[in-house]
């Protein structure tokens, strides 16, 4: 009878330790998307705005030949 007892605390020993290593798992996963995200935030954000500068230099280069 103690057996049983005992292969039911081991076997909710492992569950705990199974969902507590899914728990990580997610937040892992979580972080390294963050960080990914970050990086491609970080590297595209200064490309963006340099089209976007060069789009508005061309329009003003537009405007001043329709103006003259």
């Amino acid at each position: 009878m103690s057996e049983t007892i005992n292969n039911k605390n081991e076997n909710q020993k492992q569950i705990i330790v199974e969902e507590k290593f899914t728990i990580d798992q997610k937040e892992f996963v979580s972080i390294m998307v963050g960080v990914l995200v970050g990086v491609l935030v970080g590297f595209l954000t200064p490309k963006v705005i340099n089209c976007f500068s060069g789009l508005f230099k061309k329009s003003e280069v537009v405007a001043e030949i329709i103006t003259n």
